[in-house]
């Protein structure tokens, strides 16, 4: 560090703090360099060949992606179509979009389909640091939460697949960002960016329509004061301006289309009511009003929704086993290590006990996500369930801190001190190690029929013997992907 000494005191102090800032940056530069090394290797390695194979979802993404490219069109030869149909989900729109750009630069492969998503996992990485270090100005906070995010099993599967919810993850994370430094900032160019993120966000991934606005409405009840001393006609004009982009959601969420990709949520699901209808079956001799006050829909939405809260509060689905759909976990890890389980707890009970106003906006993100997931019909669920990542993350590095400041500062005896940390970083060591031998090395093995691998083979077979026949049939029994053949 360099000292300038004048006669004005206060010129020094100037130079001082310049100085300062610029070795702050300097750090902030190489944190950010670093998470973003290994976050994109870890997300771009190998990504064609693990996981093994293009998923139902992947190879409609790719092929939709593909035919709006070339012929403006989907599938079912919809024009510019804002829902794609594809096996009936109708998708959103805005990752097979972003995909056809990939398409046309890579051609029509794996690497076109899962790079989209590869590029906003390794951003949310930085992006972690970026959006801790501005609510908490702890740079240790700041760097380990991303450091954890960037090796999280989680967000490294959703990150190597074509999956939808990554990319709409990255794009809420850059709108709270963008928000806080807006307000933060008094800039009305910032606050449009923020809401074009929400904005984007909200048309990436069905249950996004819900989770976008009740971010932003969170990130604006924390921020309201700041929000409100911004100039009254940039503040019309931001919204303004996000209005206008949400008027195709709104044109068309009550479409045929937009109802029916919300199809997974109780509310709007086949099965809730299929459940009344039992139940009253059972109970038929039961008086009609009974009938209709206990046995209704709406009675039973909202059991269903409380059963939900309690089964999201699952260790062996986050921590030890994972998801049980092969697309969504490898089987033998959980979603998040076992070591992140007392972390998260510790980072949790710190939050409340020390009111850290600073991390509220990752505690509401947080019961933002439950409450979200819990109005689906399958729970706990793993990419209907992503948008919880971010929170568990940060509470498990705060965890981490607070357990390292207590053995590192409060801890009297060396011996004692050293026993500890080996034990603790050889258990973290363990299961870091056990992930990614089992994800790299095992899953592309144990789940190869579930991805698909051989469809890829067999189209192309098929493709250079169908000219010598007049018709070809493939059993259902196969799980061939018809969209991998097109």
């Amino acid at each position: 560090m360099v000292i300038l000494i004048t006669s004005d005191p206060n010129k020094t102090a100037v130079i001082n703090t310049k100085m300062i800032s610029l070795a702050s940056r300097s750090t902030h530069i190489f944190l950010i360099t670093i998470l973003i090394v290994i976050a994109g290797f870890l997300r771009i390695y190998k990504i064609a060949t693990v996981p093994p194979g293009l998923n139902q979802d992947e190879t409609a993404i790719g092929y939709n992606a593909y035919s709006i490219l070339v012929t403006g069109r989907d599938e079912w030869g919809e024009k510019y179509p804002l829902y794609f149909k594809s096996f009936g989900d109708y998708k959103l729109p805005i990752y097979i979009y972003i995909t056809s750009l990939f398409v046309k630069i890579f051609g029509l492969n794996e690497y076109a389909v899962r790079l989209p998503s590869a590029v906003a996992g390794t951003v949310a990485v930085p992006l972690l640091f970026l959006l801790t270090n501005l609510l908490t100005r702890k740079i240790s906070l700041s760097f380990f939460s991303a450091l954890l995010l960037a090796i999280t099993p989680w967000h490294i599967q959703f990150s190597r697949s074509g999956f939808e919810v990554n990319f709409a993850l990255t794009a809420a994370m850059l709108g709270v960002f963008l928000f806080i430094l807006s307000v933060t900032k008094k800039n009305s160019f910032l606050l449009i960016s923020s809401l074009m993120a929400f904005s984007i966000c909200l048309y990436s991934y069905n249950q996004t329509r819900l989770l976008s606005p009740l971010l932003l409405v969170s990130v604006i009840a924390l921020n309201k004061k700041k929000l409100i001393a911004m100039e009254p006609k940039k503040l019309l004009f931001a919204l303004i301006v996000f209005t206008i982009t949400l008027l195709p959601f709104f044109l068309s969420f009550f479409s045929g289309e937009g109802i029916f990709s919300a199809k997974s949520a109780l509310i709007s699901s086949l099965d809730t009511k299929a459940k009344v209808i039992e139940l009253r079956s059972y109970a038929n001799l039961l008086p009609d009003l009974y009938l209709k006050l206990f046995y209704n829909k709406y009675i039973n939405i909202a059991f269903q929704y409380f059963q939900n809260l309690a089964l999201l509060f699952s260790g062996e689905f986050f921590f030890v086993k994972g998801s049980p759909h092969p697309n969504q976990g490898i089987g033998n890890a959980g979603l998040l290590y076992l070591f992140q389980l007392p972390l998260f707890i510790i980072g949790v009970v710190i939050f409340l006990k020390n009111r850290r106003k600073e991390l509220s906006v990752f505690g509401l993100w947080f019961l933002v996500s439950i409450f979200v997931l819990a109005l689906s019909k399958e729970v706990p669920h793993a990419t209907r369930g992503y948008f919880m990542v971010i929170p568990l993350t940060v509470f498990s590095a705060s965890g981490l801190l607070y357990i390292a400041d207590i053995i590192i500062r409060r801890l009297e005896s060396d011996k004692l001190r050293v026993l500890i940390l080996l034990g603790a970083a050889s258990f973290i060591f363990f299961n870091i190690q056990f992930y990614f031998i089992s994800y790299y090395f095992r899953f592309p093995r144990t789940s190869a029929r579930a991805w698909g691998t051989v469809d890829k083979d067999l189209s192309l077979f098929l493709s250079s013997v169908n000219s010598r026949y007049e018709k070809i049939i493939i059993d259902n029994e196969t799980t061939f992907i018809y969209t991998t053949f097109l």
